[in-house]
């Protein structure tokens, strides 16, 4: 297991018997499913908060930010895309300030959503480098949850304070009662 606090994020591979953790020992962990055991770590600046493997498993999203007893560790809202081999950073995103909750690849692996803690949705094209495409701005609380259709086309999500609100990725505009 992790060495300290509480395991955040979890994903599994979308292809291979593995599955990737993060928490507040700031760590990401790659395990074999099948062994049991942790194949390779890396450690990040902040508490990770959230995990998505890439639809082709050869990256790794990590949402960063939070607190541990009272206190906020290195830099929050950030999202730092890992190399799944080999756990290198090849990128780092900052854009929110307050700490990221949840990430979703859309199935096509052209876009990435991320829920943070400012109540916003921010969508980064994974084509060109994870440039920002937009921010989806509607919900009342932090986003908790995020689910895309199989055409990558649509997306729901879910707040804090349990609003269900469903969007039209390709306009970026919110649907009012998901139609």
């Amino acid at each position: 297991g992790h060495f300290y606090g509480e395991i955040w994020g979890l994903d599994v591979h979308p292809r291979e018997q593995k599955a990737c953790t993060g928490g507040d020992d700031r760590t990401v962990r790659v395990w074999n499913l099948e062994t049991r055991c942790c194949e390779k770590r890396t450690t990040l600046n902040s508490y990770v908060r959230a995990l998505a493997y890439s639809p082709s498993g050869h990256q790794i999203a990590c949402g960063t930010g939070g607190r541990l007893k009272g206190k906020f560790c290195g830099s929050q809202g950030d999202v730092v895309i890992l190399d799944a081999a080999t756990l290198r950073p090849l990128r780092t995103i900052k854009q929110s300030n307050r700490w990221i909750q949840v990430l979703k690849y859309s199935p096509d692996n052209t876009t990435l959503a991320v829920g943070t803690h400012d109540n916003r949705i921010y969508l980064y094209d994974v084509d060109d480098e994870y440039k920002s495409k937009a921010v989806l701005v509607r919900h009342n609380a932090h986003i908790t949850h995020l689910d895309w259709t199989e055409d990558s086309c649509f997306l729901r999500s879910v707040c804090g304070a349990q609003e269900l609100l469903f969007w039209d990725v390709r306009r970026q505009k919110h649907m009012p009662g998901g139609a």
